[in-house]
């Protein structure tokens, strides 16, 4: 059977999920990123009692301690730093990892588990 070529370099769609870079950057995939409406900003939340971050969108950078998406050019995926808050935590960046990300409804957060319950830091 002869070679054919492989011309699709990335999958689109699936589940909603956020990464955490070894650089320190959340990557939040399209899925994700349709929940959170497109919004251009977004707060950071973390519970320390369930290991939970949580993503709020905003309109606006006048929103306090809001973050600026920085959406790829199709603007299907989009990243924020998140060095600060990583290291406020106490997450240790060794690799890249993916997250599944939940809509919460009730309070309009999207939320990723970080670390497990009773192994959340500070």
């Amino acid at each position: 059977m002869p070679y054919m070529l492989f011309d699709k370099k990335r999958t689109h769609g699936g589940p909603a999920a956020v990464s955490i870079t070894k650089y320190g950057n959340f990557v939040i995939n399209s899925s994700a990123i349709e929940l959170l409406q497109r919004r251009p900003y977004l707060q950071v939340y973390w519970n320390k009692d369930e290991g939970k971050v949580a993503f709020k969108p905003v309109k606006d950078a006048n929103e306090p301690s809001s973050y600026h998406v920085n959406y790829s050019p199709k603007g299907s995926v989009g990243s924020i730093s998140g060095t600060a808050f990583l290291k406020h935590v106490g997450y240790a960046l060794k690799e890249t990892r993916s997250f599944p990300a939940n809509w919460n409804d009730k309070e309009g957060l999207l939320e990723i588990q970080l670390v497990t319950k009773g192994a959340a830091r500070r």
